[in-house]
């Protein structure tokens, strides 16, 4: 529903229907009850040219309505919208300049403000080129949160020391840094991607509906978008701006965490359903030889422990033909795939 409130065909469809109908109105009151009467030719001619316009536009949308209801092209679009808040996330880190490595604490003889949450909602945005501009010079500010977070109304938002000489003004300064929704949104969040690909992926494995095809297909998804995420430059936790500025983001989530929130739940509940447990073995082994190759190895041990666990977890699974397993477990552990007659 998301993507199809924000499609701009959508709107201008919308625009159109809204449009033709209005003008439409306004004609009628030009036009005479009278049988002998002549209606404005202009008038009428622009009203059968929009009628026309919008019919064969809501014919169109309906087709689009049709294949965007698709469950592949619900799981490509969020792929896709992903991919641009990956590249947007990289763009920025680039421009940043990684801050000294200090205290998360200041020292107990330093005074510290506390910028309160204005509202409660989802942060969806919080620009470290704002937030540092908004300081004085020589402070610190710790970021209490991190987009994609939910956050209580005066909830801690931020930390800041040493205490600046108008309190009261650079909290009002901070607060307007940081956006705060009530939806949340993808704007700064590629950990809302992941969790809306694996809630499809969950929703297919339920017993309700027992699809592990689009279970599989949205396990080689997350593949796709975890070979891009997992190579890319994520922000520092520490930022340095001008005139000794330092913005301190602890919260951030790690590429350890986004393999966790990619794979657990989906790990969890794959094991009934041998295939999608063995597409998610093959995107492990993938990623695992992705980040070998692209000299990204700190990811190696992350990648193998939710191979590992899969692993265990097929082989503790009830109800499975040992030979069934035993083809799992050649997928998943030899150097050689026999499916797919591919070495490492």
């Amino acid at each position: 529903m998301r993507s199809f409130i924000r499609d701009r065909f959508s709107q201008t469809v919308i625009g159109m229907l809204v449009a033709t109908f209005v003008y439409c109105v306004l004609v009628l009151r030009h036009i005479s009850g009278e049988a002998t009467a002549l209606a404005p030719s202009l008038s009428m001619t622009a009203a059968l040219v929009l009628t026309v316009t919008t019919v064969v536009f809501i014919v169109a949308y309906l087709n689009r309505l049709a294949h965007g209801l698709q469950v592949g092209q619900v799981v490509r679009s969020i792929a896709d919208e992903a991919y641009e808040v990956i590249n947007a996330s990289a763009t920025a880190a680039q421009r940043e300049e990684p801050g000294p490595d200090i205290a998360l604490e200041p020292a107990d003889d330093e005074s510290i403000v506390v910028v309160p949450a204005g509202r409660d909602g989802w942060v969806t945005q919080s620009p470290s080129e704002h937030i540092l501009a908004a300081l004085p010079p020589s402070t610190v500010v710790r970021l209490e949160t991190r987009s994609g977070a939910y956050i209580h109304r005066r909830e801690v938002l931020m930390r800041v020391w040493p205490a600046p000489s108008d309190p009261d003004k650079v909290r009002q300064r901070l607060t307007a840094t940081v956006e705060i929704s009530d939806t949340r949104t993808m704007q700064e969040d590629i950990d809302f991607a992941l969790r809306q690909l694996v809630d499809i992926a969950l929703r297919a494995l339920s017993a309700a509906i027992n699809d592990p095809t689009t279970a599989t297909e949205v396990v080689l998804r997350l593949g796709s978008l975890l070979r891009v995420l997992l190579t890319t430059d994520t922000p520092p936790l520490s930022v340095r701006g001008a005139d000794d500025r330092v913005l301190l983001r602890p919260w951030n989530l790690s590429p350890t965490e986004y393999i966790e929130h990619a794979f657990e739940q989906i790990r969890h509940a794959s094991p009934p359903q041998l295939h999608v447990a063995t597409a998610l073995a093959r995107v492990l082994r993938m990623l695992l030889d992705h980040v070998r190759s692209t000299g990204h190895t700190e990811h190696v041990p992350a990648l193998h422990h939710q191979l590992d666990m899969l692993i265990d977890a097929v082989k503790a699974q009830p109800g499975l033909h040992p030979d069934d397993v035993r083809r799992f477990r050649e997928i998943a552990e030899s150097p050689i795939d026999p499916a797919e007659h591919r070495t490492r």
